[in-house]
Parts: structure tokens; sequence; C-alpha cells
């Protein structure tokens, strides 16, 4: 078995989450990004689903970064 690392994304509530983790377990490197919540009205709160894929790709970019 080839000993390759693990990406985890964890898209939270008020950020997004990446964290690179050895086969073992152990995190290697660990990055995240808040993100804007929007209250349009009273009882309501969105998101923008364009801005987690931004984020994501953001952070992608900064553990491939840490990595080479």
């Amino acid at each position: 078995m080839d000993n390759k690392n693990i990406v985890g994304i964890d898209i939270g509530t008020t950020n997004i989450k990446g964290s690179i983790y050895a086969p073992s377990g152990g995190i290697i490197y660990s990055s995240s990004y808040p993100y804007e919540s929007y209250f349009p009205g009273k009882g309501f709160h969105e998101q923008d689903p364009d801005e987690w894929v931004s984020v994501v790709i953001k952070i992608l970019k900064k553990l491939n970064n840490q990595t080479n």
C-alpha cells in the first residue's frame, strides 16, 4: 500500500477548514477561511454555495503549496 496523505474538508457554519492527514492519522497541515452569512429577513440565514466553492479552492491550493 502506498503511503498517501488524506485531505479532509469541513464546511461549517462560519468557516471552512481543510486539513492534510498522514496515513497514521496525524495532522500534517491545516488551514481555514471564514465566509459570509446573510440575513435577508427575520428568521432567515443564508449562505452562498458559490462562496463555499471559492473558499474550498483557496484551501486546496494552500494545502497543496504547503506540501510541495
